[in-house]
């Protein structure tokens, strides 16, 4: 994973195993970016490169190659690094794929977009004690269904995608994140759920995992509970996002 114009770069370890002696050294070929498959930057550029393109292995040693993943735009990407060593007519491709966030903090585990849910459609689960003029993203938390008294559970993960430190002393590479709690309106939901850990920070390259954990009250005669928190994100830019959750209870 990358931020926008941020820098990443894997490794790709090649080794030839032959001990012949003498001074003969054969010559990687060619180490390029795929043309045929995967996704460009929107100025056409390629996203991934590798360093060196090109070069030679002494018998009995290794080479590391490294790609590097820098994205322009949101998106997924993916493509073939295509490998050609010692004149061998066949080539070996490496799949090599990558994932770019608007930010340097991202959350998975949660759906981006509303998915078809237990055929509800977007408008029932509207939660009304949000103000709608708010400005961000939903990220749509569905829990197994459980009944009442009972604990359910499920994960996200945040994580921090800067994995090269700043160039300037002082510059934070570190990630914050923040669940706010529930609202009054909620009522008994307040104390049914629980969020762990509810704050904390992210080193870059790192992830954390948060777990939600929530116990309908005695009090729910709903089939379908929801309710929703703000999360904020905290990297190399402030972000907001309004994490939906869903609970069916089922008829027993």
């Amino acid at each position: 994973s990358s931020g926008i114009n941020a820098e990443y770069g894997s490794e790709i370890r090649l080794h030839y195993s032959s001990m012949l002696s003498g001074r003969q050294r054969d010559t990687i070929q060619n180490i390029k970016d795929s043309d045929d498959f995967g996704n460009n930057n929107a100025n056409g550029a390629i996203p991934f490169h590798c360093l060196p393109h090109s070069g030679a292995i002494e018998p009995g040693h290794s080479q590391e190659i490294t790609v590097n993943f820098t994205p322009d735009h949101v998106d997924n990407y993916r493509d073939f690094i295509i490998i050609k060593l010692l004149d061998q007519p066949r080539k070996t491709r490496v799949p090599v794929a990558g994932r770019s966030w608007a930010g340097s903090m991202f959350i998975t585990g949660a759906h981006l977009v509303f998915p078809n849910y237990a055929g509800h459609s977007l408008s029932l689960l509207t939660d009304t004690s949000t103000d709608e003029t708010e400005k961000m993203d939903d990220a749509w938390v569905f829990f197994p269904p459980t009944v009442v008294g009972e604990t359910t559970t499920k994960t996200l993960t945040i994580g921090n995608c800067r994995t090269i430190k700043g160039d300037n002393k002082g510059t934070k590479t570190t990630g914050d994140f923040m669940f706010e709690p529930l609202k009054a309106d909620y009522g008994p939901l307040m104390k049914a759920f629980v969020v762990n850990p509810p704050k904390g920070t992210v080193e870059p390259g790192s992830a954390v995992k948060i777990m939600f954990q929530f116990t309908p009250p005695k009090e729910t005669t709903a089939e379908l509970i929801q309710f929703s928190t703000l999360l904020s994100l905290k990297g190399d830019m402030i972000e907001y996002y309004r994490v939906r959750f869903v609970v069916q209870i089922p008829n027993l």
